[in-house]
């Protein structure tokens, strides 16, 4: 077998590996499905942050008309913490997704997948990540729009099969003038929670909190 083939068949098993893990997180988050009340979602401040434009875009080949307009979604992370999106309905449901994230400051490093039901783990109408569904089962975030949504619709964002962050997010309203790309915080409340536990933050050797610096051994303190 050349060097070419060596190369290609590495990728193969390196793609299926990942396939097969990120297939065992949806399989064990399913064992912990629940679904949460998105209430309390109303109270609002006036901030306004611009997301960074141009992620995730993805030129197609095929002419089509574009959706015209933006919706206003309310996302909440738990108890008193949330952020309204105003987002343009044409905003693939994938880069919808990586706008959630950058506005409760996570990194997308996880896959990700949409349940309009407003059930968690439901499989009446969902999206994944295209690279999580190697069966071709369910739609894909990358193939839809926000168009799929309504006015007063809710639904469940969950990123990171293995923590299982789940986000409550209700459609609020449509501004159907505008075709711009621009997404934006228009209103938020409270403080973001921690991607990561405290436990992921250190790295193997033991740290000292005070100084920073690597806590002796043993018999280096006699």
């Amino acid at each position: 077998m050349g060097a070419k083939e060596t190369a290609e068949t590495g990728k193969k098993l390196a793609r299926h590996a990942m396939e097969d893990e990120f297939r065992a997180e949806i399989d064990a988050a399913r064992e912990r499905e629940t679904e949460n009340d998105a209430k309390g979602i109303f109270t609002m401040s006036d901030d306004v942050i611009a997301f960074p434009v141009g992620k995730h875009k993805k030129q197609s080949k095929k002419k089509r008309l574009v959706p015209e307009g933006f919706l206003v979604i309310s996302i909440k992370q738990g108890t008193g913490c949330y952020r309204h999106l105003k987002a343009p309905k044409k905003m693939k449901l994938e880069e919808f997704a990586d706008a959630i994230l950058w506005a409760f400051e996570f990194d997308n490093d996880h896959a990700h997948a949409f349940f309009m039901d407003n059930s968690a783990w439901s499989e009446r109408n969902c999206y994944y990540l295209e690279e999580v569904d190697e069966e071709s089962e369910f739609p894909h975030t990358c193939d839809h729009d926000l168009t799929v949504l309504r006015i007063g619709q809710k639904f469940k964002f969950v990123f990171d099969f293995g923590d299982n962050w789940v986000f409550d997010c209700a459609v609020l309203r449509e501004i159907p003038d505008g075709t711009g790309d621009d997404v934006a915080i228009i209103r938020l409340k409270g403080e973001a929670p921690s991607q990561y536990s405290v436990a992921e933050d250190w790295n193997d050797e033991t740290v000292d909190d005070e100084t920073d610096e690597e806590v002796p051994d043993d018999e280096d303190d006699q």
